[in-house]
């Protein structure tokens, strides 16, 4: 389809920003200028590079801007600039209500997104399976950057293990069960022809994550009780951040390789 890896590049870059911000609104100790909320903004500024080069003449594109009433596609432009900008004042400020306000504002543009495709038109992508798909992506690379963050921000081996004997780990377990779910219905409901290969990669790099994340809470207990260090918290949590972050890119570009036109 046309755009069809400028969509992928900004449908992600964009989900994983409104993730950051949605996990960084739980917090109360968030200073200006962090990391995850630093990350989260370059992140966001990707997305909106990428979703420029899908227009074909970007110097006409503040004309999108005038169908919000009837365009989903007019409402992405503006919720994403909303977004964004909210997210540019969180950075500087880290003040916690408009942390607040920019995760509800990421909700608002997950909305948008997910009516772009969930359309009458488009028989393989309508439905609830769209935003379950945007929904877990934001959920899971939100969860996994800001445990990188976590334990970046820890002093010794207790403190790390107190990090990954609380909820946050078991919430990214939990929501690569739910993307991993919702992967194989999204295949199923497209009842069409699929990358095989590529569908297989996909939830084999998700169960090796999970799998991981799983060996890195165990250490997080032997390490409380005296019997382990922290020297491979930060390199497995990096490696379980690329693997999440591959599997989604591949998810993304087999949601795409899913559209069949209408009548086709």
């Amino acid at each position: 389809m046309e755009g069809f890896w400028s969509l992928t590049f900004f449908t992600v870059l964009a989900q994983a920003s409104v993730g950051m911000a949605l996990f960084s609104m739980c917090r109360n100790d968030i200073a200006p200028r962090s990391g995850i909320l630093l990350s989260a903004f370059i992140i966001c500024m990707g997305g909106l590079l990428a979703s420029v080069t899908h227009l074909s003449a970007p110097l006409h594109g503040p004309y999108a801007l005038t169908n919000f009433t009837t365009s989903w596609l007019s409402r992405e432009i503006i919720g994403m600039s909303a977004f964004s900008g909210l997210l540019f004042l969180s950075l500087l400020t880290g003040n916690k209500a408009l942390r607040t306000l920019t995760g509800l504002m990421g909700l608002v543009l997950l909305y948008i997104m997910g009516g772009i495709y969930s359309r009458p038109t488009m028989t393989y992508w309508g439905g609830w399976v769209v935003y379950a798909t945007f929904l877990t992506t934001t959920f899971v690379l939100g969860a996994s950057t800001l445990l990188f963050f976590r334990l970046r921000e820890q002093k010794d081996s207790k403190e790390m293990a107190q990090v990954l004997k609380g909820p946050l780990p078991l919430l990214l377990l939990l929501g690569i069960i739910a993307r991993f779910i919702v992967s194989a219905l999204q295949v199923i409901k497209a009842d069409t022809s699929f990358n095989t290969c590529l569908f297989t990669i996909h939830l084999i790099l998700f169960g090796l994550a999970a799998i991981l994340l799983l060996c890195l809470y165990l250490k997080g207990i032997k390490t409380l009780l005296g019997s382990s260090t922290c020297a491979a918290f930060i390199p497995t949590t990096i490696v379980i951040l690329l693997l999440v972050w591959a599997g989604e890119f591949l998810g993304r570009v087999l949601f795409f390789t899913l559209y069949t036109p209408f009548g086709a």
